[in-house]
């Protein structure tokens, strides 16, 4: 508990924090069920220019008017076995937004690799770039270096199928783990996302 301070769990305690998860679970597949789950845009900015060039899509549960965080449910979602849909849902309503006014610059967007255990994952994806109008080369899938990967062959040859397609590909939090120059070697990236802390204490150039 900090302050040289040790607490044994209770069986109250184990029991709070089961049904804690639990009811989290089904919050999730009821959100997911009612659509609630919704694309936020973080725009990216062309620093010479200074003008947005491209936006990354975020995902947002709104209930009741309030915001939750992607970081409170996409864990939650991978463990009950939902993250293909959620991932699906978001990808499907942002590139309709995005296509709507014609915007023409790239798009990232988060991919969890547990989506891709899933067979119909992939044909599902590329049937919503498809509907959508907005061509692969303008969308960029990023995955998360702290993600678990159990089989790496399995995501390396999804990637390079998407790769094939015109899609780009990102690595997030680049950095944050150890596998960043395992994955640069093994896949065929187009974009790193340096994780902050990697460079947030580096020293000033002389």
């Amino acid at each position: 508990q900090g302050g040289q301070q040790v607490k044994q769990a209770m069986r109250d305690d184990v029991v709070s924090i089961f049904r804690d998860i639990t009811e989290k679970s089904v919050m999730v597949l009821e959100d997911i069920e009612a659509k609630r789950v919704v694309p936020y845009f973080q725009p990216i900015l062309d620093i010479a220019s200074r003008k947005i060039v491209a936006y990354e899509v975020l995902s947002r549960i709104e209930v009741g008017g309030e915001i939750i965080r992607a970081d409170q449910f996409v864990e939650i979602a991978e463990k009950i076995g939902v993250i293909h849909r959620l991932d699906m849902l978001v990808i499907e309503q942002a590139l309709t937004i995005l296509a709507t006014p014609g915007h023409t610059g790239e798009v990232f967007v988060n991919l969890s690799p547990r989506a891709l255990v899933f067979n119909e994952f992939a044909r599902d994806l590329r049937r919503i770039v498809s509907r959508s109008g907005i061509p692969p080369e303008n969308i960029v899938f990023e995955i998360t270096e702290r993600d678990t990967v159990k089989n790496l062959s399995l995501l390396e040859r999804f990637l390079n199928d998407l790769k094939a397609d015109g899609f780009k590909l990102a690595i997030d939090d680049f950095g944050s783990g150890f596998s960043s120059f395992h994955y640069l070697r093994r896949f065929p990236i187009d974009y790193l996302k340096i994780d902050g802390a990697l460079i947030r204490k580096l020293a000033p150039a002389a």
